[in-house]
């Protein structure tokens, strides 16, 4: 409960006399505390004294720990609480609500919803047949209590919700789910259907048109048992995402799917109609200062997710509110704004006609005074009006004034500025004296979760400034960058020793800066954007330098729909276009496959594909950025392809078009059609399957991996089982001297121990994003102080996890996830410890000691993924369950002496000499059929 909870909602139950009273509430994510949308519109206002047909959508609001009854009213109209059952809360409350005749419903946030961000709450195991029979059994019960003291209007409000909401994450369960999972889901949704059909012939029509076209089109097709299609309109969400085009015919809105001609099941069209409560509305309003009249200077947009704003343009009005009154009516400029495109992520839409700026009289504002504004703006369209409400901090009349000018207690961003032929910008900082003494130990660096990039140069600048240059260029690990990684950056600082990083404070804009946000830069090798964060502090976005026509889901959406024609594009080149990881890295077995293809034939064109240019690419090659309009064109009419990956689920080899897959090593855990389905999705195993039908030579490092992938896959056609190309860098003469140079990069002293620490990622593990968290069983100042200081850790986290510092965070422990090249952190070290990775397929070619850390064996392997091997009887080195049992076995160099390592190498890589690429490309690219 939040501090005051209880005296808060006794207060108003004493004010009002009403039967109970609703709070709000909000999410507790470890620390951290955010707002919950349907929340904020439920307790936007302050309700006093209501019934629920006052206010159909509380059903929503449908907890008990965020509401306080009075005794009397609780015993006579709400009585008991299910018991045994899941969300007993809602059959509970919905007797609240309609059983009332007055409660309230205050803005005040009552209770934190604490949210386990390991999914392992009861509500949060959507796949459990328990869970959903038991929401089924609930709608049920809460819909015949409405249906017996209700009016429409509620029961309309409670099956939208239960259709457009709260039924909706199950589907998403069915593709990993049996056949009673779908049977009971397949029965409720028709149940539903049926008892809303029995209230009125065009009821169920209404509450259809109120959600979304997706939800409408799943819940149609559940009821009708039909999963194939269910299961298509799934995997087309999850590829091409949720939004949808949005068409107006005679003042009526229609949705466009462009899956429902492909659907087996019969559908009455292919526009299906939708009500307003379905569209989607984005909106921003920002204030830019104040003109030379005294005006307030507003600008931003509105307009509807998927409705081309210059095709549906609408009547958009602005009204203010004041400190003190409602001002009068303001003129408002519709103008032009390509970026709405190039940042939006509408891919159906274009809404550059979406932008409007206005001036606002605030005569009874003082020259100083703060205070705020509410800016309501209107969109009238077709018959409907959508509405936004956006509260104004107003700015100070002085451009260069800040709140805290007088006394400075915080660091502020001044200003920045771009230095085109230097590739390079500067960021001007003002710190407050007191902070620091000497102004020379004031130090800032852009930070994200994965990457720190540091200023170049820093100089002093008056008596309290500070100026920082950032250069593109980057330097990680010796290695050079032309730019460094994507992504959105916040500007922090620090004293002293220290150096700033992702946890350090941030630095806060100046309201003349923030005025004049965003500015951008195309720089040739990035786009930069210095935005100011939610926070107020500076974040900085670096993107990879697409063209404006290229930016954006819009224009990205475009390109695909450009490239799935043939008309746009030239005839197959004999070029050969090489990805490597989606383009996040040139290496893996398409590097070299690449460098051999380039040193026999020199005359043959070679395409790299990478996501930005942080990515270094061989300088015989021509990169091109992934999603601008060249890739588009390679991917089309190169005449060969090369992944060890996948490319996106739009993708079609074009007639004559040679697709050869490396794959990126030999697999311990199953995947695709052997893995569980339970955590790899649906459209993921569709894909691959897929591109399957689509290689035409796959290369495999040995027999075994040849017969389980091609299996896995569905794939029939030609294996190169030549070696891996991948690791003739593990097998080349000059692997010492290459291995003394990386500890060098690294800033490793020769006499030390290198441990090589890569664990691979874990299905069911991931982090509050959703995302693939790391999973590291590896005590590392235990396994320190065991083995003593002369042992250097490598951390390397698997590509699919998220996160990477690539920084030293630790003594004697480097985090090297971000580091390009696996192959040589396996030169660096002296010794490997792993537990289900691939990287032990490779590994064993280097005859260097492996140990395997794996505390979660039989867990990984019976419920999680799954093993082809025997691992116990197989694994190449010793099976340790904890970090202390895996320092005995480091310490007694037990890791080569295995029984097991001689026969898992000649096994799997006997081929793995140094000379797999020559044979390989010598196969794929016969001398006598490649012009050198």
């Amino acid at each position: 409960m939040a501090p005051h909870a209880y005296s808060i909602m006794i207060a108003k139950l004493r004010e009002t006399s009403s039967q109970f009273v609703v709070g709000s509430s909000d999410r507790l994510l470890g620390r951290s505390r955010s707002s919950v949308k349907m929340m904020d519109k439920l307790h936007a206002g302050t309700k006093h004294s209501i019934q629920l047909g006052d206010a159909p959508e509380i059903l929503s609001d449908v907890f008990l720990w965020n509401k306080m009854f009075r005794r009397d009213f609780w015993d006579s109209a709400v009585g008991t609480i299910p018991e045994n059952v899941l969300y007993e809360d809602q059959e509970t409350t919905a007797r609240a609500y309609v059983r009332a005749t007055a409660f309230d419903v205050i803005q005040d946030t009552v209770y934190h919803w604490r949210i386990r961000s390991d999914g392992s709450s009861i509500t949060q195991n959507k796949n459990s047949i328990r869970d959903l029979a038991d929401r089924l059994r609930v709608v049920d019960s809460v819909s015949a209590l409405l249906m017996s003291e209700a009016g429409s209007d509620v029961l309309l409000a409670w099956f939208t919700r239960v259709l457009g909401s709260d039924l909706v994450p199950y589907y998403e369960v069915v593709p990993h789910a049996g056949p009673d999972y779908w049977d009971a889901l397949h029965s409720g949704l028709a149940r539903i259907i049926s008892s809303m059909q029995c209230l009125d012939s065009e009821f169920l029509a209404t509450v259809l048109k109120n959600i979304g076209p997706h939800e409408q089109t799943l819940c149609t097709l559940a009821a009708q048992g039909a999963r194939g299609d269910f299961e298509s309109v799934l995997c087309y969400r999850t590829e091409n995402g949720t939004g949808f085009e949005v068409q107006i015919r005679d003042n009526t809105f229609f949705a466009r799917l462009d899956y429902l001609d492909a659907l087996t099941t019969s559908h009455p069209q292919r526009m299906l109609e939708i009500h307003s409560a379905a569209l989607m509305p984005a909106s921003h309003v920002r204030c830019d200062g104040w003109s030379n009249d005294g005006s307030l200077l507003l600008s931003g947009h509105l307009y509807v997710l998927g409705l081309d704003s210059e095709a549906f343009p609408g009547d958009l009005s602005v009204r203010v509110t004041g400190p003190t009154r409602d001002l009068p009516g303001i003129e408002v400029s519709r103008v032009q704004d390509p970026h709405l495109d190039m940042l939006g992520n509408d891919a159906y839409a274009s809404h550059a006609a979406a932008g409007f700026t206005c001036r606002v009289c605030l005569d009874h504002v003082g020259e100083t005074t703060p205070g705020s504004i509410e800016v309501v703006v209107t969109l009238a369209i077709a018959h409907e009006v959508v509405e936004r409400r956006h509260v104004l901090n107003l700015p100070p009349r002085s451009l260069d004034h800040n709140p805290a000018d007088r006394t400075l207690r915080q660091p502020i961003v001044t200003d920045i500025t771009f230095d085109a032929e230097r590739e390079e910008f500067s960021v001007g900082v003002r710190v407050p004296r007191t902070l620091v003494k000497d102004l020379a130990t004031f130090d800032v660096a852009l930070a994200t979760a994965r990457n720190t990039v540091r200023p170049t140069s820093a100089i002093t600048t008056g008596q309290d400034g500070r100026r920082f240059t950032f250069a593109l260029k980057q330097t990680v690990w010796g290695r050079q960058a032309a730019a460094p990684l994507s992504g959105t950056y916040t500007l922090r600082y620090g004293t002293g020793l220290k150096l700033p990083d992702q946890l350090s404070k941030p630095v806060m804009t100046m309201w003349g800066l923030s005025a004049i946000l965003p500015l951008e830069h195309g720089f040739q090798h990035a786009v930069v954007s210095a935005v100011q964060a939610p926070s107020g502090a500076l974040a900085v976005r670096i993107m990879p330098p697409l063209q404006p026509e290229e930016r954006g889901t819009y224009n990205q959406r475009r390109l695909r729909d450009e490239y799935a024609g043939k008309a746009a594009y030239r005839a197959l080149t004999d070029a050969v276009l090489f990805e490597s990881f989606a383009g996040k890295s040139c290496t893996d077995s398409p590097r070299a496959l690449s460098d051999a293809l380039h040193a026999r034939s020199p005359a043959v064109p070679i395409f790299w594909s990478i996501s930005d240019f942080s990515v270094e690419y061989p300088d015989y090659a021509v990169p091109v950025l992934r999603g601008s309009r060249e890739w588009f064109t390679r991917l089309k009419t190169s005449g060969t392809v090369v992944n060890n990956n996948s490319f996106p689920a739009y993708f079609q080899k074009s007639e004559g078009q040679r697709y050869v897959q490396t794959w990126h090593g030999t697999p311990l855990k199953k995947l695709a059609r052997h893995a569980p389905t339970r955590y790899l999705s649906a459209s993921y195993r569709r894909r691959m399957e897929r591109e399957a039908l689509m290689w035409d030579v796959m290369i495999a490092q040995n027999g075994f991996a040849a017969d389980v992938l091609a299996d896995a896959f569905g794939y029939g056609g030609d294996v190169l089982t030549l070696g891996y190309p991948r690791n003739d860098t593990l097998a080349t003469e000059d692997r010492v001297s290459r291995a003394q140079q990386i500890r060098r990069d690294l800033g490793i002293s020769p006499n030390k121990i290198v441990v090589l620490y890569a664990p691979t990622w874990r299905d069911n593990v991931k982090d509050a994003s959703r995302r693939h968290a790391l999973v590291a069983h590896l005590d590392f100042g235990r396994a320190r102080e065991s083995l003593g200081s002369e042992h250097v850790f490598l951390l390397r986290g698997h590509h699919n996890v998220a996160g990477g510092s690539a920084t030293r965070v630790g003594a004697n422990l480097i985090d090297v996830s971000m580091y390009p090249e696996v192959n040589d952190l396996i030169l660096a070290s002296d010794l490997l410890v792993t537990d289900y990775s691939s990287i032990a397929f490779d590994y064993c070619v280097t005859d260097k000691p492996m140990y395997f850390l794996v505390p979660d064996l039989s867990e990984y392997r019976d419920e999680i993924r799954g093993f082809y091997l025997n691992w116990e009887a197989e694994a190449p080195g010793p099976l340790c369950v904890d970090t202390d049992e895996l320092c005995d076995a480091i310490r007694s160099a037990s890791g080569s002496r295995a029984k097991t390592y001689g026969h898992f190498k000649s096994t799997y890589a006997a081929l793995d000499d140094g000379a797999a690429a020559l044979r390989v490309t010598e196969a794929i690219w016969p001398a006598e059929q490649v012009s050198r």
